[in-house]
């Protein structure tokens, strides 16, 4: 598939537990199903949050601003194209997005930025890819010198056109019910999901192999061929945790072998 593989380990399931074409679980004892499903980029690009700063309201620049920005919510999972800011001092800037429980997901790097004033703003790619879900947060994770713009007195939430993308508040140590920092006109696209397909896990238990003490004279030059166990498909090592196996024209020596 060329679209965004997910592993889930139920049909209903919302979380995660891995992404790509193959599927890696340690330890597995008995048989699992598991299933997978393929997600593609909608080529439509949709905008949430405020479209512009408003010119009619008091803006602040002020650069204490570290872990400022916007709390939201997304009810499909997304792709975050890019937002626009208002800069008033150049600088850099670095913007990541947390989930609700304060984790970093997705961050930039440094971003250069220019100043724009209030009547043109610069758009800042992202590409971050956001799962379903609520409590996210967009702020800003550093800056150098970089001074942006805030606005002020907005009717939360703000929800796009698709009834996506929802802008629940401000944020700066607190939801700020009374502020809007600094990303306007945020671009994403939505990915549509393909029907889930079950894809079985077989445990095959293979039962232990057995063997008894066995002694040889030196002048038979026995090999490991002549070692004697029950099993299946029996292979020999010269160690408990060996990963090389022994061929049977290995000669003997005095010591411990260990069959599986």
């Amino acid at each position: 598939a060329s679209g965004l593989i997910q592993w889930y380990d139920s049909e209903t399931s919302e979380t995660i537990i891995s992404n790509g074409s193959s599927l890696f679980i340690p330890n597995l004892t008995s048989s699992k199903s598991y299933w997978v499903e393929n997600q593609e980029l909608n080529p439509t690009i949709y905008y949430g949050g405020e479209p512009k700063i408003n010119l009619l309201k008091s803006p602040n620049d002020l650069n204490t601003f570290i872990n400022w920005g916007l709390i939201f919510d997304t009810s499909e999972n997304i792709n975050l194209l890019g937002t626009d800011v208002y800069v008033s001092n150049a600088g850099t800037i670095q913007i990541k997005v947390v989930d609700a429980a304060g984790a970093e997901i997705c961050t930039t790097g440094n971003i250069a930025v220019t100043v724009t004033g209030l009547s043109s703003s610069m758009t800042i790619p992202l590409d971050f890819y956001i799962p379903k879900g609520t409590g996210y947060k967009l702020l800003i994770k550093s800056f150098n010198g970089a001074k942006l713009y805030r606005d002020v007195n907005n009717s939360f939430p703000i929800v796009d056109s698709q009834n996506i993308l929802t802008i629940k508040s401000g944020y700066f140590d607190a939801p700020t019910p009374n502020y809007y920092y600094y990303f306007y006109n945020i671009a994403y696209k939505k990915y549509c999901s393909s029907e889930r397909k079950e894809v079985q896990a077989i445990v095959i238990n293979t039962p232990v192999p057995t063997a008894a003490n066995q002694s040889y004279c030196i002048t038979e030059a026995k090999t490991v061929g002549d070692l004697v166990a029950t099993g299946t498909d029996v292979k020999w090592y010269d160690s408990a945790n060996g990963t090389t196996e022994l061929t049977a024209t290995t000669l003997l020596t005095t010591g411990t072998y260990y069959a599986t």
